[in-house]
This record gives C-alpha cells, sequence and structure tokens, in this order.
C-alpha cells in the first residue's frame, strides 16, 4: 500500500522569517539608539525659555535672575582691560535663591553660556579674573562662584548664590548676544536671559 506525503508549501516560511525581520530589524535599532537620543536631550538645550530683562526664573529648584552682563571692548582706556581689536571680554552673572533644599547632584553638568543670533554658542574662560580687574568691570563685585563650583555648593531652601562667568567672543557677535544658562537635571530645557549687556 503506497503512502503519500504532503509537502508544506515552502514559501510560507521564508514569509514568516521576512516579517519577523521587518519587526526585529527597527526593534533592534531603536533599542541600540535610545542611549544615544537620551545622551543628546540630556545635553541639548532644546527648549529654551525666555526670562525677560530683570525677571527672575523658577529652574531646577531655585529662582534665577540675570544679576549682570558686562562687555569690555578696551575701548574706554582703562590699561586693565585692554582687548583685542577684533574681540570682546563678556562677563555674566547671574543670581541663584533656592527655594527648596537642593541636592547636591541636581546641578551637576552645570552650564553658563552665551550665545548669538546665529547660533553660535561660547563657553567660559578657563581662567578666573584678577580681582581689580574683576572690579574694573563690576565695580560692585561680590562673592561668586563658577558654574561648577554653584553646582558642587551646599543649596538649602533660602541661599543665595552668585554664578560668574567670563567670555571671549568676537565683536561681531555683540549685538544679539545673550545669557544661557542650563543643568543636567532639568535638561533640555534651559533659561535663556533677555535684555542688553553694559559696555564698558
Amino acid at each position: 500500500m503506497a503512502t503519500s506525503t504532503v509537502e508544506a508549501p515552502r514559501g510560507r516560511p521564508r514569509l514568516w522569517s521576512l516579517l519577523a525581520l521587518a519587526v526585529l530589524l527597527p526593534a533592534a535599532f531603536a533599542i541600540a539608539s535610545w542611549r544615544d537620543v537620551k545622551d543628546l536631550l540630556w545635553a541639548g538645550e532644546l527648549s529654551p525659555v525666555a526670562v525677560p530683562a530683570g525677571a527672575a526664573a523658577p529652574y531646577a529648584g531655585a529662582r534665577f535672575r540675570l544679576d549682570a552682563f558686562k562687555i569690555v571692548t578696551g575701548e574706554r582706556g582703562d590699561p586693565r582691560l585692554k582687548m583685542p581689536p577684533d574681540r570682546a571680554l563678556a562677563l555674566v552673572r547671574l543670581e541663584a535663591v533656592a527655594e527648596r533644599d537642593v541636592g547636591e547632584l541636581e546641578w551637576l553638568a552645570c552650564a553658563l553660556t552665551v550665545l548669538d543670533d546665529r547660533g553660535r554658542r561660547w563657553k567660559p574662560l578657563f581662567l578666573t579674573l584678577t580681582r581689580d580687574v574683576e572690579k574694573a568691570i563690576v565695580p560692585d563685585a561680590q562673592e561668586t562662584k563658577g558654574c561648577s563650583g554653584a553646582a558642587l555648593a551646599p543649596k538649602p531652601a533660602g541661599t543665595r548664590l552668585l554664578v560668574q562667568e567670563a567670555f571671549l567672543v568676537p565683536r561681531d557677535a555683540l549685538a544679539s548676544l545673550k545669557p544661557s544658562f542650563s543643568v543636567g537635571s532639568a535638561r533640555p530645557e534651559a533659561l535663556r536671559f533677555e535684555g542688553a549687556a553694559e559696555r564698558r
């Protein structure tokens, strides 16, 4: 007695394999790239909040206000403030008042920068201004901290900190220069401070 075997169609398993690949490849790509996207969001100031001149804005557990924004071109004749002909020194000082106890890790990756309307951004100088130069720029010079120093300082509720940085920028950026502030725990939000700088 002859037995007959029924062959399964060959096309169907191949179709299922292709469909599985169509689902699994994008899923694998999404999982692998999620960390990169998360890092990009953490590093980027994608949601800037405009802070009007003289106003304070809540951010990362404190209220921030632009306390001083000075531009030094060296044209006033003070030998301590001599600058190259195509450069200017920008000094930015923010006042921060903690609205609650701010943890030591909350302001990590603190970034105080300046940017212009062309999207160019400048990071702070890696030097501290001498006390007499600082007083020539900001006569009411007070005790300040750089961004990283402010990040590590204890900040119980009610603490007042002055965060100050200096920047060397091209003179063609001065007309639209704005300070920007952000910390890692609050990004992609950032504060953009409006208001004209005072020339010294």
